[in-house]
């Protein structure tokens, strides 16, 4: 009977695993919040024009006025005065109304009346021309960027190959 002898010659890789830790990252951006306030001064008006016309200090044009009414009353008063004058005068023929009257009228006058006040009658005018407050924010940033830590696996399965070698041929034969 014939029996061959047969090899077996197995070779194989050994398989391989290696892994890699990738580590976590973080990063942080920020960026100031920034406040502007704008605050205008405010401007204060005074007008004290008539409390100074009423104390006599004018101004040009109130002065030219001013001169022009008096003028027109005293062109009024001394117009009247004239006018009684002369009535008086038409009845200088009754004895109560003499020239002497006349005279001592226009001699003897009042004197003017003085007047000094030390504070006006008119207040002055005060007006503000106040500004709105203006802010203007722009806030923060904050950026944050984070990578969690990652693992990167590489794995090669080993293997196994195997053939068959016959070695010689026998022939053994047992009887």
């Amino acid at each position: 009977m014939f029996f061959p002898v047969v090899r077996l010659e197995l070779t194989h890789t050994p398989f391989s695993f290696d892994m890699e830790k990738l580590n976590s990252s973080l990063s942080i951006q920020t960026r100031q919040p920034q406040m502007e306030i704008n605050s205008p001064s405010p401007k204060l008006e005074i007008d004290q024009t008539l409390p100074r016309e009423e104390a006599g200090f004018r101004t040009m044009l109130s002065f030219a006025r001013y001169t022009a009414e008096l003028a027109r009353e005293q062109v009024d008063s001394f117009t009247s005065k004239t006018v009684e004058i002369g009535n008086q005068l038409a009845e200088i023929q009754n004895p109560n109304s003499t020239i002497g009257k006349i005279s001592a009228q226009e001699l003897f006058t009042d004197p003017d009346e003085i007047n000094y006040q030390g504070i006006p009658l008119t207040p002055p005018e005060i007006g503000a021309d106040v500004q709105p407050l203006s802010v203007t924010v722009q806030p923060g940033e904050l950026n944050i960027n984070f990578q969690p830590a990652s693992f990167q696996t590489n794995y090669i399965p080993g293997t196994i190959s195997g053939q068959l070698v016959p070695q010689e041929n026998r022939l053994d034969l047992k009887v």
